[in-house]
Parts: C-alpha cells; sequence; structure tokens
C-alpha cells in the first residue's frame, strides 16, 4: 500500500500509459504517464527530468495508484490522455505557446491531496493562497491550482492539500524565475479548453500530411509516439524511449535510463518517418547524426545527451554503418566526402566490434559484420553516383562477406542441427574456447545463439532460403522462440539475464524480435500477419509497445 508520506527512492515503473508533448518549438515540455499517474516529466529536453511523479491521495489516504483504470485517447492523432477511474479523471496536456503542463481533475473526494516528487528539490515558496514557487537544481517552477490549497514539504516532494472535487494544475517551467513566471503569465491567458484544442490542432496538422490512409491504430499510434519524443531545438533527435528500464526497482541515483540517443536507434525512428512522408525529419536526423555524434575519427558515439554530450563510450561498428546506409536510404548522396571518415575507420577497424547489438561483448557477430559489409557496399554506390571511385570499399565488403561464416558459423555446435550462426565469437566458433564472458559467466560461442543472424538477409548478403540460414532458424526456434497466448516472441540469446529479478534473473522476450521475425518471414513470401498480429496483441491498450513481455505475453516493467 503506498503511503503518503513514504520516502521517494525509486522511479516510476518503465511501462507506462502515455507519453506526450505540444507539437511546438515554443513548448519544451515532455510528460510521461504510468499506472494512472503522471510519472516523469522532462524538461528543457527529453532527456532532462525535473519531475518524478504528482500522485492525488483521496482524503489524503488512498492513492490513485492503486485503483483500476482505464485510459482514453480521444483524438488518435495526438497524445492527449484521459485518465478514469470510478473516483478519479483526469486530462493531461502541455502548452503550445509555453513551457506548461496542465492537469484537470475530477474527484470524488471533498478532501485531495498531492503529492507532487521530484528528483532533486532545494527549495519552495508560497507565492499566493493559489501558487507556490519550486527551485530544482536545475529549474524554476510556478504551480498553480485554480482553487485555494495549503502546502507542505517532506524531503524531495511537497503536499498540496485541495478541498475540492475538480481543480486544474497548471506547472510552468523555466530555468530562470523569469521564464518561467512568463509561462505561467502566458498559460492564464486562455482556458483549460482553448490549450486543450491548440494542443490538439498542432497534432491533426502534422498527422494529416503523412502517408498513414490504411495504416492501423497501432501504427498511427506509433508514430504519435515517435514525435514525441523528438527534442524541440536539436530537430530530428530523439531519445531511445522516455523511460527508466524497470524505473520502480532503479534507485534515483540512475539518472540516465533510456533518455539518451543511441544511433541505432535513431536510425529506425528517421527511416520509418521518411518512409511516411516526413523527409525533412530524416534529413534533420542525417544531419545531427553528422553533427553531434560523430567523433573525429568517423566513429559514432556509443549513446549522447540532446547536446551530444557523450555517455557511455564504447564503440559499437553496427552504429559506424547506420549512418551510411541512412544516407543511402534517403539520397543524401551529397554527403559523401563527410562520410568518408566512417567508411574508412570500417575499413581499418571492422569486422570487429567492441559490442555487438546488445551492447555486452566484444567480438565478430554476424548482425554487425552483415551491417558493416552493408555500409561499405552502399558507400561505394554512392561514391560512384557522384564520380568518385568506389573500388576500394567494394573489396572491403566482399573481404567481410567472405570472413562471416568463417568467424560466425560453426560446423561442430552442441544443438540440432549441429551448424548454425553463433551470436558472437572471437574468430573461430568452432575452437574458441570458454574465454566470452557476461555478466560474471564464460562460454564459448557455440553455446550462444540469438536471432541477430537474420541481418544477414535484411542486409542482402544471404537468400531467405541459404541452408545455413535455414539450420540456424531450426537451432533459434528450439531454444528462443515462445508461443505466448498473445502469439510468437523470442529471448535475445539463451543465457540472457537482464531483467531485474533477483529471484529469477531471466531476460525476456523481446517485441522487437517478434518484428523482425514477421519482416523474414514477409521476405520468404510466408505468412507475415502472425507476427503482426502478435505485435498488436503485445500493445498496451493505449497503443504503446513494450519492450519485453513475459511468457504469457502481458508488458513487463522494462519500458
Amino acid at each position: 500500500m503506498v503511503a503518503l508520506k513514504d520516502k521517494i527512492v525509486h522511479w516510476t515503473t518503465g511501462s507506462k500509459d502515455g507519453i506526450g508533448t505540444a507539437l511546438s518549438r515554443r513548448s519544451h515540455v515532455y510528460f510521461t504517464i504510468g499506472k494512472g499517474r503522471l510519472s516523469e516529466t522532462y524538461f528543457p529536453s527529453p532527456d532532462s527530468i525535473v519531475i518524478h511523479s504528482i500522485t492525488l491521495f483521496l482524503e489524503g489516504k488512498v492513492s490513485e495508484i492503486g485503483l483500476k483504470y482505464s485510459v482514453e485517447i480521444p483524438d488518435l492523432s495526438a497524445p492527449f490522455y484521459k485518465i478514469c477511474s470510478k473516483d478519479v479523471k483526469k486530462e493531461i496536456i502541455t502548452n503550445p505557446n509555453a513551457d506548461t503542463l496542465l492537469i484537470r481533475y475530477k474527484s470524488l473526494a471533498i478532501k485531495n491531496v498531492l503529492k507532487i516528487a521530484f528528483p532533486l528539490l532545494k527549495e519552495f515558496k508560497k507565492l499566493d493562497e493559489n501558487t507556490i514557487l519550486v527551485k530544482t537544481k536545475t529549474t524554476f517552477l510556478f504551480i498553480h491550482i485554480d482553487v485555494p490549497s495549503t502546502v507542505q514539504r517532506y524531503e524531495n516532494f511537497i503536499l498540496l492539500y485541495v478541498g475540492s472535487h475538480r481543480f486544474i494544475v497548471t506547472i510552468s517551467f523555466g530555468k530562470n524565475r523569469g521564464d518561467a513566471e512568463k509561462a505561467f503569465l502566458e498559460t492564464k491567458k486562455r482556458n483549460f479548453e482553448g490549450i486543450k484544442n491548440c494542443f490538439l490542432n498542432g497534432w491533426q496538422e502534422y498527422i494529416e500530411k503523412l502517408r498513414l490512409k490504411g495504416k492501423s491504430v497501432l501504427y498511427k499510434r506509433s508514430i504519435v509516439a515517435i514525435k514525441s519524443m523528438e527534442d524541440k531545438n536539436y530537430k530530428g533527435a530523439t531519445v531511445a524511449s522516455l523511460a527508466i528500464p524497470w524505473g520502480s526497482r532503479a534507485a534515483l541515483s540512475e539518472k540516465n535510463g533510456y533518455h539518451l540517443v543511441w544511433v541505432r536507434d535513431l536510425f529506425f525512428v528517421a527511416f520509418a518517418m521518411y518512409l511516411i512522408g516526413d523527409e525533412k525529419f530524416a534529413n534533420n536526423s542525417m544531419g545531427y547524426m553528422l553533427s553531434k555524434l560523430m567523433r573525429p575519427n568517423g566513429s559514432f558515439k556509443q549513446n549522447a545527451t540532446i547536446k551530444g554530450e557523450e555517455r557511455w563510450n564504447a564503440t559499437q561498428m553496427d552504429q559506424v554503418a547506420f549512418p551510411i546506409i541512412l544516407a543511402d536510404k534517403i539520397g543524401r548522396y551529397d554527403l559523401v566526402n563527410e562520410l568518408e571518415k566512417s567508411a574508412d575507420y570500417i575499413l581499418s577497424n571492422g569486422p570487429w566490434s567492441e559490442q555487438e547489438r546488445w551492447e555486452e561483448i566484444a567480438g565478430f557477430s554476424p548482425y554487425s559484420m552483415s551491417l558493416q559489409a552493408r555500409a561499405l557496399n552502399v558507400y561505394a554506390d554512392m561514391r560512384e553516383r557522384v564520380g568518385l571511385l568506389g573500388n576500394k570499399y567494394r573489396k572491403g565488403a566482399e573481404e567481410f562477406i567472405r570472413l562471416i561464416p568463417e568467424y560466425c558459423y560453426t560446423h561442430k555446435g552442441i544443438y540440432t542441427p549441429s551448424h548454425y550462426f553463433v551470436r558472437i565469437s572471437r574468430g573461430n566458433p568452432d575452437t574458441d574456447k570458454k574465454e566470452m564472458s557476461l555478466k560474471g559467466k564464460y562460454f564459448s560461442p557455440k553455446e550462444m545463439v540469438s536471432n541477430d543472424f537474420l541481418y544477414l538477409v535484411f542486409t542482402g548478403l544471404y537468400s531467405v532460403r541459404h541452408p545455413f540460414i535455414k539450420d540456424t532458424l531450426r537451432v533459434v526456434d528450439d531454444l528462443l522462440r515462445v508461443d505466448t497466448p498473445k502469439g510468437p516472441s523470442f529471448y535475445r540469446y539463451n543465457g540472457d539475464i537482464y531483467g531485474f529479478d533477483k529471484e529469477n534473473p531471466k531476460g525476456r522476450l523481446w517485441t522487437l524480435l517478434t518484428a523482425e521475425r514477421g519482416i523474414f518471414e514477409f521476405l520468404k513470401g510466408s505468412d507475415a500477419k502472425r507476427y503482426l498480429d502478435a505485435m498488436e496483441r503485445f500493445a498496451t491498450s493505449s497503443y504503446l509497445l513494450p519492450e519485453q513481455v513475459f511468457e504469457d505475453g502481458t508488458p513487463t516493467e522494462s519500458a
């Protein structure tokens, strides 16, 4: 049971009911919803948390977290949510014309207490019977309730006592007091309905321009989610997620979570937006990669803040390859000279990678090698399109392709059949010893398989019916596939323990891998609909896809 004055020591759930922001460069507030309440709220960019959560306590005793609720989405083209239980109803929006968040409450209780928690609360001051000024380590906030209230502070949260069934909370943000007050005064010019209509209109105008006719609700809502994570100052930059994985078990000292930028994620986001008609987004993402994520030597940062400040410092060769592939996909042949350093870096340092897709192990992986080879091939094509020689890069690609089975395919495996692509190796999967370390355990390459070999097909290097692919599919399906009540999904690899479950440290099923298998089946000419249907069923009632699901198909709390 959640008590009013319980300490705030962890982040909130990674499983979100909703995320949103206004589509305006004048509004820099991003919100999330988890367990029916406002959870992590960001300002001035989607990598900077200012508010931990806002929780309503009916009569000061009953937390809204424990209430059974539903999430309504009145307009599928906008991240506008109504959170409804039998006791509490609320609507959440941000002001397109100011750095302001608004929540409209309707409660059955006459006495309500709002618990507003902050990761770094420094001080607060009551300005009048309706308004307080809060200062955190980085931000000033004007918090206003449209009915009289009293306030108390406890550690890193404040309690607002409200004696009304209906009330609106307005929170204006600023880097200094003047900016926060300016945002507050701007917001006071219009009522909640007027701001809501402006919020909805901005989103409707954007969505109407895209190629979404005939697309499913999940497809459309996924575009809304992607766009909700784009920064307002660095256009085309999106964080991986507005969630902290397994957040309710993660200490407040965990500052990064998934709200950082990875080239890998940004590639898929940018290309998706390109395909539905937002070419400007894709081109902005391309420019952002080159200006903020590329290192001087042509490699790319493992991840970074929105401003481009590097956080984790490994080099992942797939992330060096992706910008080259994106430039080719969106027809940016004018970037040949800027990308030359990256292609040369692959030639000089590949196909070995300091880390593979899951950021854990060094070595040769079919996933990373296939993307490096693809990048070298398309870069050769790009050079030749603009009248430059590309033979050096094409030869490099051919060599990488030749080495893939030598480095990544075992003929003496321990599964049936005994020949398959391994997840990763040090150069000879048949003879490599148990020298590869993963979270304190050692294994030989032939012991571990993953779905990542499918990229050999996605990059066009192997046919869907190549015997090496068919044999590896059999092994992967035996070891990694689970047919949940909602449809098929897969573990990342055998032996995965990423799950933050101390009693049963076990990795779960990744919805992303269901989608990738569906793409493979589509390329093979088989029925991919069962995988698409599974994705639809894995989605939450508010059309967000969980990163991972349990073996019964229900969402985990990962992200």
